[in-house]
């Protein structure tokens, strides 16, 4: 019904409806995208119906604004933990739309809210990552709670912009917690393969990484990185690598990828690891590339 007068009978029923009716007049607003309802949707997060106030959640994720941010962080207080899920897709879904006009009522309901709510908050501010976000965010990281920093420690990771990746660096470095250690290296390493910076810069941040991988996992995920490259330092990071037994192919993956973007000024260096990758990788498809990129720099493959 195209008429914005039915709006305003669907608004004025909600306040007298039975629960069952106000869920439906609840997702009947939402299909009808009435931004005009959000003061009365928001009213219905306090309705002792735990499926009206589930309809308002999600209600608002759709409709809500700025305004609403309030309502549904303060909501996470009294709300049982099944409803927290729902509460941190609304507040993101309004962020999406409103970016940093809500992050106010965010930061100030974080530095307020109880342990449980800070966690899910957490989440969420990173939806806007300013730098106020991200300094809450590592504020988190020395809560008394430990759920509060372990979730301060997994947003931290995940953070979009590389205005993170100092503080992951540090983390990877000395955080005593080895589950932090790895998190950390991990979003470095995504951080530094992001960065819109020089070849030879990325190389830099990803050898600090390469630095501070204990294990096959994490040097994997830095020789994969170090694929992505085009500059012949790439190859010194990956040459030890050749000889690790769990790490071979994927290393003479990654030489192969890099030499076949670099120019005959690095001839040395990319003879030098490509004999390597001859000598010690088993893939044949590798060491057919392998040998094809030495015959276009003029060596005998042998």
């Amino acid at each position: 019904l195209p008429d914005t007068g039915v709006n305003r009978v669907l608004i004025t029923a909600l306040a007298r409806a039975t629960p069952a009716i106000q869920v439906e007049l609840l997702r009947a607003l939402t299909a009808r995208g009435t931004r005009e309802a959000t003061t009365d949707v928001a009213a219905c997060l306090n309705h002792p119906n735990v499926e009206v106030r589930r309809a308002a959640v999600d209600a608002l994720a759709e409709l809500g604004t700025e305004a609403q941010v309030p309502h549904l962080a303060q909501g996470l207080r009294t709300a049982a933990p099944p409803t927290h899920n729902r509460i941190e897709r609304a507040l993101k879904a309004i962020l999406a739309r409103t970016g940093p006009k809500s992050l106010d009522a965010l930061l100030k309901e974080l530095q307020e809210a109880p342990p449980e709510s800070r966690a899910v908050l957490l989440r969420v501010v990173s939806g806007v990552p300013e730098t106020r976000s991200l300094t809450a965010v590592r504020a988190a990281l020395r809560d008394r709670t430990p759920t509060v920093r372990e979730a301060a420690m997994r947003v931290l990771a995940e953070w979009p912009k590389a205005d993170a990746a100092p503080d992951l660096l540090r983390l990877a470095r000395t955080a005593d917690n080895p589950t932090w250690r790895t998190l950390a290296l991990r979003g470095y390493v995504r951080l530094s393969r992001q960065a819109a910076v020089p070849a030879a810069e990325k190389v830099q941040r990803l050898a600090e990484a390469m630095a501070l991988a204990g294990n096959v996992d994490a040097k994997r995920l830095v020789i994969s990185g170090l694929a992505e490259t085009n500059d012949p330092a790439a190859l010194k990071l990956i040459e030890p690598c050749l000889t690790d037994k769990n790490l071979v192919e994927e290393a003479s993956l990654a030489v192969v990828q890099v030499a076949a973007r670099l120019n005959a000024q690095s001839k040395d260096d990319q003879t030098r690891a490509l004999r390597q990758v001859l000598k010690q990788s088993g893939n044949r498809d590798i060491q057919t590339q392998a040998r094809e990129l030495l015959e276009r720099l003029g060596v005998k493959a042998d």
